[in-house]
């Protein structure tokens, strides 16, 4: 993903993505590497107190490991399509060679 201009400020986005329907999990990734640019650029803000830096990375870990369960069950999902297709084939094999 390369950098978009968006002219709405990126927490109006957020927002605005939050306010939609459940989100599936590509929005849901979109959404959370908004939000942590956003963090990210807050915490590297020299004017960005120390105690707030260390509020926002609790923030970024929690964002952090709510993107690698998705990515997670992404790829678990993808395994179990792959076991899937082997199965098939696997059984296509043997009913072909048992006629």
């Amino acid at each position: 993903m390369g950098f978009q201009f968006h002219p709405m400020p990126r927490m109006a986005r957020i927002k605005l993505e939050l306010s939609k329907a459940a989100p599936d999990r590509e929005r849901l990734l979109r959404m959370l590497g908004g939000l942590t640019e956003m963090i990210v650029e807050h915490m590297n803000d020299p004017k960005t107190r120390w105690d707030e830096k260390l509020k926002w990375s609790r923030v970024l870990i929690g964002a952090s490991n709510v993107c690698n369960s998705v990515l997670r069950d992404v790829e678990v999902d993808r395994l179990k399509e792959e076991v899937e297709e082997l199965e098939r084939l696997v059984k296509g094999e043997v009913e072909a060679g048992e006629r």
